[in-house]
C-alpha cells in the first residue's frame, strides 16, 4: 500500500499518510479511500502527511491537479470546496509551493505546514 488512512477521533481529522511519491495514479487510489471516511464520518478536515514522500508530477500536472482532484472527489459525492486540507511536509521546495498556490488559486482550502501540531491546530480552527 502506498498510503495509510486514519480517522483521528479526538481531533475529528482524517489523516492520510503517504508512503511513496505522489502522482496521479496514487491520487486515483487515495481519493476513494479518503472519500469513504469523509462520507462515513461527515468529516472535512484532512491532514496530508507527506513527510516520507514528494510530489512526482510535471509542472503541467501540478497545474492541473486541483481540477483533477475536484473531478476525482466528485465521483464519490465529495465537494472539494468543503474540504480543509493541511499539507504536512518536511521541507518546502518549488514544487510544493506551486502545488499549494494552484490549490488556493482554484478556491480550495489548502495550506503547507512543516510542523504537525501547527497543522492540526489550523485544521481545528
Amino acid at each position: 500500500m502506498c498510503f495509510v488512512i486514519t480517522y483521528l477521533d479526538d481531533d475529528a481529522i482524517i489523516e492520510s499518510t503517504l508512503l511513496k511519491d505522489f502522482n496521479w495514479q496514487v491520487m486515483e487510489k487515495m481519493v476513494p479511500a479518503i472519500s469513504k471516511v469523509i462520507n462515513e464520518k461527515n468529516c472535512h478536515h484532512i491532514l496530508l502527511d507527506w513527510r516520507k514522500a514528494k510530489i512526482a508530477l510535471s509542472t503541467t500536472q501540478i497545474y492541473d491537479t486541483p481540477n483533477k482532484l475536484k473531478e476525482e472527489f466528485e465521483k464519490y459525492g465529495v465537494n472539494i470546496f468543503k474540504l480543509k486540507r493541511a499539507y504536512l511536509i518536511d521541507r518546502v521546495d518549488s514544487d510544493s509551493y506551486f502545488f499549494e498556490t494552484m490549490m488556493k488559486n482554484n478556491s480550495q482550502t489548502f495550506s503547507i505546514f512543516l510542523n504537525r501540531d501547527e497543522a492540526v491546530k489550523w485544521l481545528k480552527s
